[in-house]
């Protein structure tokens, strides 16, 4: 009788602190006993369970190749390269180069990459159009503030070159090719290879006055 009382006690305490704190606490059932857990492990609970599905969530977009909003917005580095059809041409043993990054909107911008610049014969009766190369390709790293300060030509947002090449005619016409590569480390968007980010454009020199 004399452990009687204590051990009622101690059952309408339990029974009082579980209607109390009903919404706060989980009862795990093991057995005939019940074990009351603290309201601040079950909140570490289910953080836990909530960072694991945050974490697997991104890991399967990333591996499907998640093409999200940001992907689909235009890009404010360079998209795409163009030759000036008008700027670029031949004059004497010289080849003038004007050409412009364009970003996702269409606007002129600078780059950091690599612009590389080919001069070949133009051949109307071949279906590439272009016969023997008439200079090595000639390549410029933007990405050095040289090189930047030297092609950069702030009135017209171009990049412009003056190659003097021995054996051009003016009285000839010239397929033109520029590529514009970025570095591994400025291709961010989603989706690309690092260091694949490429972009071409190719222009026909024709002797002036014969348009």
């Amino acid at each position: 009788m004399g452990n009687a009382a204590p051990h009622s006690a101690r059952s309408l305490l339990s029974k009082a602190l579980r209607r109390g704190q009903a919404g706060h606490e989980l009862t795990i059932r093991q057995g005939p006993a019940d074990r009351m857990v603290p309201p601040s492990v079950e909140c570490k609970g289910i953080c836990m369970q909530r960072i694991v599905c945050v974490v697997l969530g991104c890991l399967v977009f990333a591996g499907f190749g998640c093409v999200g909003k940001r992907s689909t917005e235009p890009s404010f580095g360079p998209s795409a390269i163009e030759l000036s059809q008008t700027f670029s041409r031949v004059v004497d043993d010289q080849l003038q180069v004007d050409v412009e990054l364009l970003d996702g909107f269409g606007d002129s911008v600078k780059g950091s990459g690599v612009l590389t610049l080919q001069l070949f014969d133009y051949e109307p009766d071949i279906p590439e159009v272009k016969g023997r190369q008439v200079m090595s390709p000639r390549r410029y790293d933007l990405g050095e503030p040289d090189v930047q300060r030297q092609l950069w030509r702030r009135v017209s947002r171009t990049y412009y070159v003056e190659i003097n090449v021995a054996g051009l005619r003016a009285d000839r016409t010239y397929l033109l090719q520029a590529t514009y590569a970025a570095k591994p480390e400025t291709t961010t968007r989603p989706g690309e290879v690092e260091g694949q980010l490429r972009f071409f454009d190719d222009a026909t020199l024709k002797p002036r006055g014969s348009d």
